[in-house]
């Protein structure tokens, strides 16, 4: 059997991360890049194409499989190669309400088998279509982009909220914070370094200089478009890669994948008096910001994810 792997012809960036670092890896193994269309032309037309939901793998020789990373249950990252190859979809960002839109994506691709970087959906995928083979692969980062070299004594900012924020623990620290005299970096907040940062690099270097990122899984922070889905994402994984101190409350998933709980549960009795002992502290958080460094270089990396769907691949003799 014969296995490509659908190209990510965008920029790096903190939407194309995961593409760009599942398909280097895949390349390592052997497997064939096949490049994006670039075209605007043609790029317009596969955005119709997808939108109208015609491509299935109508050409597709019966041995011939394509690799491709899947946003939003949106098969567009597969376009056009998945009429010519069935499809083997490595799926992320797909949420309760959207699990009936990925079901018909799956269906109307003749797939076989699937990866899933949540383990709820996975297991809602296995019950409702249980001739597929559902397979949890969480979410990875590559380490090679993080600074973690600085202890957390010796970092400038002091608590680093980004992307989506929890408003409820947001609103309670932010004036109690910004009173102690402590630094922080939020959405909208008018910390200057914050607003020059505009690539996934540059963010990657403040991340290396952030000392607490406030982590909330998106069932808790947006529970009405997350549904009844619970899962680790990215943001998780590059706080420790960059060797900051977790503070929030964690999913499932990240339990299980490191063996242990790597984040530092809010105490909501006293969520400030609790912020402000830790950072009053924070040299006695080092070793275990160290182990979490130290287990995320052996589970949470694009290499050990890669890994994993290989050998799957071999176990179902794809490849």
């Amino acid at each position: 059997m014969r296995i490509v792997v659908s190209g990510c012809a965008r920029p790096l960036s903190g939407v194309t991360a995961l593409r760009h670092g599942l398909q280097s890896e895949l390349e390592k193994y052997g497997y064939l890049v096949l490049p994006s269309p670039r075209h605007p032309i043609i790029r317009a037309v596969g955005k119709l194409d997808t939108k109208l939901k015609l491509m299935r793998p109508v050409f597709a020789d019966r041995d011939a499989y394509c690799f491709t990373v899947i946003s939003w249950c949106s098969d567009s990252s597969a376009w056009p190669h998945c009429y010519t190859y069935k499809m083997i979809p490595w799926i992320y960002d797909c949420w309760g309400p959207d699990i009936s839109k990925c079901e018909r994506m799956l269906r109307r691709h003749e797939v076989r088998l699937a990866f899933f970087s949540s383990k709820d959906v996975c297991q809602k995928v296995s019950i409702r279509l249980p001739n597929i083979r559902a397979v949890w692969s969480p979410e990875a980062v590559d380490p090679a982009m993080f600074k973690p070299d600085k202890k957390l004594a010796e970092r400038r900012y002091s608590v680093y909220e980004l992307g989506r924020t929890y408003r409820k623990y947001h609103e309670v620290i932010r004036k109690e914070l910004e009173g102690q005299g402590y630094t922080h970096i939020y959405p909208r907040s008018e910390v200057k370094s914050l607003k020059n940062c505009t690539d996934v690099r540059g963010f990657y270097d403040q991340l290396g200089d952030a000392v607490i990122i406030p982590c909330f899984p998106k069932c808790i922070t947006h529970p009405d478009l997350a549904g009844n889905i619970c899962t680790m994402t990215q943001r998780y994984l590059e706080a420790i890669g960059s060797g900051c101190l977790i503070v929030g409350e964690s999913p499932q998933e990240i339990i299980d994948l490191f063996g242990f709980d790597p984040v530092i549960p809010v105490d909501w009795k006293n969520p400030v008096k609790q912020l402000f002992n830790v950072l009053k502290s924070i040299e006695s958080y080092q070793e275990h910001v160290d182990r979490c460094r130290l287990r995320f270089l052996e589970v949470g990396t694009f290499s050990s994810r890669v890994e994993k769907i290989h050998e799957e691949l071999i176990n179902i003799q794809l490849v």
